[in-house]
């Protein structure tokens, strides 16, 4: 009885070390301080890095395999072979006895982006694939790899060899791309900064004596804006991004920065076009403006002809009432009323 749980026990403890495990492995990669990654597994290691950075987004990702065993090799396959495939390549390879599924019918796993099979020796390093990848993006790649065991331990004579596979390992890699914005982004960025500083300080102004024109003013502005915003969209075109895609959506924003300008929002006097009063009677006080208008009131009064009379001081009593008008203490002046009816006095005759 425990003859057959000893061998029950070491049968279930082969299947088990024999099947596959899938695994699932993320990384992120960047093209600053992380362009490089190393998963560790049991008995290899997974060299991710990133290569070849366009300024479009597109990139690649190398993926070397380091066999860390110092017995058994490592293989992986580019396309599904059955067991009677198998046994007729070079070097032949088999199933072990305890590999799980029905013999006979058991089919290798394929690994995409290989053109043909994989096999590397103890402690062997080898550059397995190159994936196509893109800045915001997630790429997915899994490595079905398998531990053999060679029958012959003479390692020149490989292709003579017979190939045991003894356990499959499945490793699936998730390998997110975020790349630091390029210099052509960090120059559009820079010019928006620039239109957006000048747009705060702006100011269109609306009085009709101001050159050039407020149309002439905000038309001059708006093309600075159309004009970046042309530069966005080119770069966007020229390099095909969808509106999906990472470096669309930042580009995207400067653009959109650009276009929620309102150019009506800064619109307003500039207050260098106030006209400033300069008379003669400006050094005179609103006291002295009252007794120059009652000695001419008086001079008119007593005149034998007083048209004639008012009209040649009509002008002056005009000038100094204008003048009179426009000084800051004019209404709260004790002499505002006095000066109002003598000017009235003098107009009605």
């Amino acid at each position: 009885m425990i003859k057959k749980i000893s061998i029950l026990f070491v049968l279930l403890f082969s299947l088990i070390t024999s099947s596959f495990a899938d695994e699932q492995r993320k990384v992120k990669l960047d093209d600053d301080k992380h362009n490089k990654e190393t998963i560790e597994v049991a008995n290899f290691n997974i060299f991710l890095e990133l290569i070849d950075v366009e300024e479009n987004g597109n990139v690649k990702v190398k993926v070397e395999l380091e066999n860390l065993d110092e017995s058994k090799g490592l293989s992986l396959f580019e396309r599904a072979y059955d067991e009677k495939t198998l046994k007729k390549m070079r070097p032949k390879i088999k199933y072990d006895k305890i590999f799980p599924g029905s013999k006979g019918k058991r089919i290798i796993d394929a690994c995409d982006n290989i053109k043909s099979a994989i096999h590397l020796y103890p402690s062997q390093k080898e550059l397995i694939m190159t994936l196509s990848a893109k800045d915001g993006e997630t790429t997915k790649a899994t490595l079905p790899i398998y531990i053999i065991e060679y029958k012959d331990k003479n390692y020149i004579l490989w292709e003579k060899q017979e190939l045991i596979l003894l356990q499959k390992e499945v490793i699936e890699l998730e390998i997110e791309i975020d790349l630091k914005p390029g210099e052509a982004y960090v120059n559009i960025t820079k010019e928006c900064d620039s239109l957006l500083k000048e747009f705060d300080e702006v100011l269109f102004c609306t009085h009709k004596r101001h050159k050039p024109s407020l149309e002439e003013q905000k038309t001059e502005f708006q093309s600075k804006i159309d004009s970046l915003v042309e530069k966005i969209d080119g770069i966007i075109e020229s390099n095909g991004w969808f509106s999906t895609e990472k470096r669309y959506k930042l580009y995207d924003e400067q653009r959109e920065r650009l276009k929620n300008l309102k150019l009506e929002d800064k619109e307003g006097d500039c207050g260098k076009h106030v006209y400033v009063h300069r008379c003669k009677y400006c050094s005179s006080s609103l006291q002295q403006i009252s007794h120059k208008l009652d000695d001419i009131y008086q001079m008119i009064y007593s005149s034998q002809d007083r048209s004639a009379t008012k009209a040649t001081q009509i002008r002056s009593v005009n000038a100094m009432y204008d003048c009179a008008k426009r000084r800051r203490d004019w209404r709260k002046s004790e002499f505002k009323d006095k000066i109002v009816r003598l000017y009235n006095e003098i107009g009605n005759f």
